[in-house]
C-alpha cells in the first residue's frame, strides 16, 4: 500500500499508520476491505471513475465537512478524503457514526 502514500496525502497518524505499515487501530474495521477501498482511491483518477464503483458508496459530505467525499468500508467506518487535480488528499479512516 506505499503506492497510497506516496501520491495521498492521509490526515491522520493512524491513518497513515495503516497506510505505510498495515498497522491498525480502528476496532470492527475490516482491514481487508480497507486496503482495497484505499487501493481504488488511489486508483481513480476522478471521482466519476471511483462512483462507478457501485460498492463503495461514494457520496458528498455535509456541514463542517462540506468539503470532503467518503467511501465506505464495513459497518460504521469510512474513508473520508478531498479530491482535487486527479488526487485524493486529507485522506482519513473515521467512524462517522
Amino acid at each position: 500500500m506505499c503506492a497510497a502514500s506516496v501520491r495521498r496525502r492521509s490526515a491522520s497518524s493512524a491513518t497513515d499508520k495503516f497506510i505505510t505499515k498495515g498497522q491498525s487501530k480502528f476496532s470492527g474495521l475490516d482491514d481487508d476491505l480497507a486496503r482495497q477501498r484505499l487501493a481504488e482511491l488511489n486508483a481513480a483518477p476522478s471521482l466519476a471513475a471511483l462512483g462507478k464503483l457501485n460498492s463503495v458508496g461514494l457520496h458528498k459530505l455535509k456541514g463542517p465537512l462540506k468539503d470532503f467525499w467518503s467511501i465506505n468500508v464495513n459497518g460504521r467506518w469510512r474513508i473520508i478524503f478531498r479530491f482535487q487535480s486527479g488526487d485524493a488528499f486529507d485522506v482519513q479512516i473515521a467512524d462517522m457514526h
